[in-house]
């Protein structure tokens, strides 16, 4: 009976039901879409979101960085951003010229080129075309690259990315092939990535992870020397000619390396990603105390996707978090400088990672696809909604999004003072009576930041005219025009930028006066017609004005008086008839 029983335990045992059942399938695109769709339908679905991006003028660094290429401004050299800098605008400058449109189309296409490249590098982490389309979605149609598809020196932020992308893909090439000579030319790419920004500096970082952590027969760190060497040899060069430019200085870059101060502004930034639809997340460009708790949770769900895969053979979800984390952290020590568009680089290591996320889990539960196919498709249209509510975004009467408004502003004062057809060596001012109104941009519930003029600010103190019309000369902005600025070609100016013309000295005044009456500013509007008046008194205007004046100022006197010598003066100006009739009311109770 032993013998029989130790006979029946060796024999091997029947397979279970459950170990019968095939394989599960991995998540895959519907079988109606062929695969080769995959990709251009990524690709479409970011020109979609994007393209209005295109319509988009110049704005805040534009100008000076175009203004030394034109010779205008001082250039100091060093290795910052010795692709995306100088050279890249002196190229498109004698391409181009002042024509906005190819700076953004560069930019657009860069960022169409990202797309694929977050695809390529999500096939060989992942595996699927359907992870990999998803990834390539998630980061194309993301309303995180808003600012550097809408403002040209984004193409920085652009350029980066498309090197740090390029290097990552050639290691996982080499590693697959046994390519030294693909090493050599990732290595290039870190180095075109830190040429283009210098916030690139621990993607040698990124490689080890990717070394250490995918699948290999024989782990060798020796194959990240290469990009390794490259970036510290720029980091060498960059702080000696980088602190010889001034580069990086003053309050501004100020940075704090507090532990609280750091776990505030990556909670900060990791709400952001995860609130697409707040159309301006950064309105306050600063850290958010109170995204804390949001940033914790948003912590503890990577966490645990991570932990998920903790048993797996591969772990390409962790390339993806060294990725956003390693690309995000020479940001976090800024103080005063926390914008959306800094996620942009790091942003496909975080698709890789819910897309891996999402794939690991149609394994497990295949009836889940259709709902990931679902979500992928749900956050592209949150894309779109989010890039067009921000373009719309309004904080009072100015557009929410600073590159917005700076860029219909100057597009508007441009085109107004191409249309004054002022001839060089002119002095241009810019006047506006209404009590100004120096409210903070800031959004709303958020601490107060110092206000300004944002046509003023966006002119960059003359720099803007210099730049479209050097003959001109900048005398300023005021609430009325000096008398040291009588001799200025004066402009009205209105919150969106838009001109009108005044011409100079007496009109000018006049004009002036007339709409500082319709601010009722009775006083202030006499006083710009009595000087109008004192600069040319054949005009018009003044005499009328005044008349107008005196009477809400209770001179009855002065405004029969000046009623009787337009009157006499300019009987066939058609408002001597309405100047008649007031005059003949006056003095009618005398009669």
């Amino acid at each position: 009976m032993k013998k029989a029983a130790r006979s029946a335990r060796s024999q091997p045992r029947p397979a279970s039901a459950a170990a019968a059942r095939p394989a599960r399938a991995p998540f895959a695109l519907p079988p109606q879409v062929p695969v080769w769709l995959a990709l251009p339908s990524a690709l479409l679905l970011a020109a979609l979101v994007h393209w209005p991006a295109l319509h988009t003028f110049f704005a805040q660094d534009d100008i000076t960085f175009l203004a030394r290429a034109r010779g205008l401004e001082p250039a100091p050299w060093s290795f910052a951003r010795l692709l995306s800098g100088a050279p890249r605008w002196a190229l498109f400058d004698a391409l181009s010229g002042l024509d906005p449109l190819p700076y953004h189309a560069a930019n657009l296409a860069l960022h169409l080129v990202n797309v694929a490249l977050t695809y390529a590098v999500a096939r060989r982490l992942l595996g699927g075309r359907a992870a990999a389309w998803a990834a390539a979605v998630l980061f194309g149609a993301s309303s995180i690259a808003f600012t550097p598809l809408h403002w040209a020196t984004g193409f920085g932020e652009l350029l980066a990315t498309t090197g740090a992308l390029g290097a990552l893909l050639l290691f996982l090439d080499a590693r697959a092939r046994g390519s030294r000579a693909a090493l050599w030319l990732s290595a290039l790419c870190v180095l075109a990535a830190a040429l283009s920004k210098e916030t690139m500096l621990l993607l040698p970082l990124v490689l080890v992870v990717a070394e250490w952590r995918l699948d290999t027969p024989a782990r060798d760190l020796r194959r990240v020397i290469p990009a390794a060497a490259v970036m510290l040899a720029f980091a060498v060069a960059f702080l000696l000619t980088a602190r010889r430019a001034g580069y990086l200085g003053g309050e501004a870059y100020a940075m704090s390396a507090a532990p609280g101060f750091l776990a505030a502004n990556l909670a900060t930034y990791l709400r952001w990603c995860v609130t697409p639809h707040v159309p301006v997340r950064d309105a306050v460009a600063a850290m958010d105390p109170g995204a804390l708790p949001a940033g914790l949770a948003v912590a503890a769900a990577l966490a645990l996707a991570l932990w998920s895969q903790r048993r797996a053979t591969r772990h390409p979800e962790e390339v993806g978090i060294a990725w956003f984390l390693l690309l995000l952290a020479p940001v976090l020590p800024l103080r005063h400088h926390t914008y959306l568009y800094y996620v942009y680089p790091a942003w496909a290591g975080a698709c890789w990672l819910i897309a891996g996320a999402g794939e690991r889990l149609v394994r497990r539960l295949p009836a889940a696809a259709p709902v990931a196919l679902a979500a992928v498709l749900a956050l592209a249209g949150l894309g779109f909604a989010g890039v067009r509510a921000r373009e719309r975004a309004m904080t009072g009467d100015f557009p929410a999004d600073r590159t917005v408004r700076e860029s219909r502003m100057l597009r508007n004062a441009v085109a107004g003072l191409r249309a004054a057809r002022l001839s060089p060596g002119t002095r241009v001012a810019f006047v506006n009576p209404a009590p100004r109104r120096h409210s903070s941009l800031a959004a709303a519930g958020a601490a107060p930041t110092a206000s300004y003029l944002p046509l003023e600010q966006a002119l960059r103190g003359g720099e803007t005219l210099r730049l479209f019309f050097p003959g001109l000369r900048y005398a300023g902005f005021a609430d009325t025009l000096p008398r040291a600025w009588e001799d200025a070609e004066t402009f009205l100016y209105q919150d969106d930028g838009t001109l009108r013309a005044l011409g100079r000295g007496a009109p000018a005044l006049a004009e002036l006066g007339y709409f500082t009456l319709r601010t009722g500013q009775w006083a202030r509007a006499d006083a710009m017609f009595r000087r109008s008046l004192a600069l040319g008194d054949t005009l018009a205007d003044a005499v009328f004005g005044l008349g107008i004046t005196s009477s809400f100022l209770g001179r009855p006197a002065d405004e029969r008086a000046y009623a009787a010598e337009f009157l006499r003066r300019w009987p066939d100006d058609p408002r001597a008839r309405v100047v008649r009739a007031a005059l003949d009311g006056r003095a009618a109770p005398a009669r």
